[in-house]
């Protein structure tokens, strides 16, 4: 078993409509997009799911990018990509924002672990 298409696509949805908003600051949009993501990947890591975590993983990453490429026009990729991603252990291109002494990061759907039922 695994998650139904029209769940992804829900999921993709919500994720769309939120990183639409450009005004958005990069805290507000990990506030807003963790709690969706932990709760759906909460609730599917009962089945067959870690190809669609990481499929998952891919759409997020692209849609943040997307996302503040289109706020800073006037930087090139690499700029952006270098004031919005970290690296925290072996994971690369984690989301990322600092705010006052304290560092933000937008949930790793990818990691989350699947737990069989016995």
């Amino acid at each position: 078993m695994k998650p139904a298409k029209k769940n992804i696509q829900k999921v993709k949805d919500k994720i769309k409509a939120i990183t639409k908003d450009k005004n958005l600051s990069a805290l507000d949009l990990i506030q807003i997009l963790n709690p969706i993501l932990m709760g759906w990947a909460n609730y599917f890591s009962k089945v067959v799911s870690s190809k669609v975590f990481q499929q998952l993983g891919m759409y997020i990453w692209y849609k943040t990018f997307k996302w503040r490429k289109k706020k800073h026009t006037h930087l090139t990729g690499s700029a952006v990509a270098d004031k919005y991603y970290t690296k925290v252990g072996n994971r690369k291109w984690v989301f990322y924002t600092n705010y006052g002494n304290k560092k933000y990061f937008l949930y790793p759907i990818r990691k989350t672990p699947i737990v069989r039922h016995s």
